[in-house]
C-alpha cells in the first residue's frame, strides 16, 4: 500500500465522522470516493484475455477528479488534446498570484475569483499586446489554475503558457514577438491589479478589501521557455488533475501524524490537519 493511500485509511474515516455534517458535500464526496476507489464498494468487471483464457477481475475506480488514483489518465487525455492547439513559435511561461492578504476572500468566494482571476489575467495581457510597441495582435494562452502551495496551504496563482507572438486582424498576419521580452511587468502588474479588483468588487459589493492590497506589489514572472514547448505543457499538465500532494512527496505515517516533503524539508502534520489541507484544494 502507497503511503498516500494509507494516510487516507487512516485518517479519512475519523475525518468523516467528525466532521461529516458540516462539510462541503464535494468534499465528503471526496473523502468516500478516495476511501472506495478500486475496492470491492465499487463492484468491478471481469476481464478474459481472448488468447489464453485467463481471466483476471478488476475493482472499479471511482472517477473523482480529486481522488489520489483517478487523476493521471485525465491528465493524459488533456496534455494530447493541448498538443493540437500549440503554435510552431517560442513561448513564454507566465505566473501570476493574487497577495496574501485577499487568500480568505478568494476562499470564501471561489465559483467567483476563480474566474475572475484566470480572466483578468489574461485580459490584462491583451491589453498590452494590442499595443503596437509590443506585439500589436491578438495573443493566445493555456491557463491553468493552482490552489496550493507545497505546504498545501491556500496560494492561488494562475500559470500561462503565451506564444512569442501575436495575430493582427487588420493585416491578417501573425507578428513574431521578441525572444526575451513579452510585456512591461511593471505596466501588467498594475493593469492586473486593477481589472482584478474592479470585477471583484463588482461582483462582491458588500466585501470589504484590505487597502494595503492596493500598497503591495503584485506577484507576476514571466519567463521566456527555450527547452521543449512540451516539457512546458507537460509542467502545466500536471496541475490541471492534479491533486494537491502527490506520491512522492509523503515521507512517512504514524499513528497520528503524516510528513511530508516542503521544499526539502519535513513537515509533520497531524493527520486531520493532513485531510483538512488536502480538501481546500477539491
Amino acid at each position: 500500500m502507497s503511503l498516500l493511500k494509507e494516510a487516507f485509511e487512516r485518517f479519512a474515516p475519523d475525518y468523516l465522522e467528525r466532521y461529516g455534517q458540516s462539510m462541503l458535500p464535494s468534499h465528503r464526496r471526496c473523502l468516500t470516493d478516495i476511501l472506495s476507489c478500486q475496492t470491492a464498494a465499487l463492484d468491478g468487471s471481469l476481464h478474459v484475455c481472448q488468447s489464453c483464457g485467463h481471466e483476471h477481475y478488476t475493482f472499479h475506480s471511482c472517477g473523482n477528479r480529486s481522488c489520489i488514483k483517478c487523476h493521471h489518465l485525465r491528465t493524459e487525455k488533456w496534455l494530447d488534446k493541448q498538443q493540437e492547439n500549440i503554435l510552431p513559435t517560442q513561448h513564454f511561461h507566465c505566473i501570476f498570484t493574487l497577495p496574501s492578504e485577499l487568500r480568505l476572500i478568494v476562499r470564501s468566494h471561489q465559483k467567483e475569483a476563480y474566474k475572475i482571476l484566470m480572466t483578468s489575467a489574461f485580459d490584462a495581457l491583451q491589453i498590452l499586446a494590442n499595443d503596437p510597441k509590443h506585439l500589436g495582435g491578438k495573443i493566445g494562452a493555456i491557463a491553468v489554475l493552482h490552489t496550493w502551495s507545497r505546504a498545501m496551504i491556500n496560494h492561488p496563482h494562475v500559470h500561462m503558457m503565451i506564444p512569442a507572438g501575436a495575430y493582427n486582424k487588420d493585416y491578417d498576419t501573425w507578428i513574431r514577438g521578441r525572444e526575451k521580452f513579452l510585456v512591461p511587468i511593471d505596466a501588467l502588474k498594475s493593469i492586473f491589479r486593477a481589472i482584478f479588483m474592479k470585477r471583484m468588487r463588482k461582483a462582491l459589493p458588500k466585501q470589504i478589501f484590505p487597502q494595503v492590497i492596493w500598497k503591495k506589489d503584485w506577484s507576476i514572472h514571466i519567463n521566456s521557455f527555450d527547452s521543449k514547448i512540451e516539457n512546458l505543457l507537460n509542467y502545466l499538465g500536471r496541475y490541471v488533475y492534479r491533486i494537491a500532494i502527490t506520491e512522492n512527496r509523503v515521507l512517512a505515517v504514524s499513528e497520528s501524524t503524516v510528513t511530508i516533503n516542503n521544499n526539502g524539508v519535513a513537515l509533520h502534520l497531524r493527520g486531520e490537519e493532513f485531510i483538512r489541507r488536502y480538501l481546500q484544494h477539491v
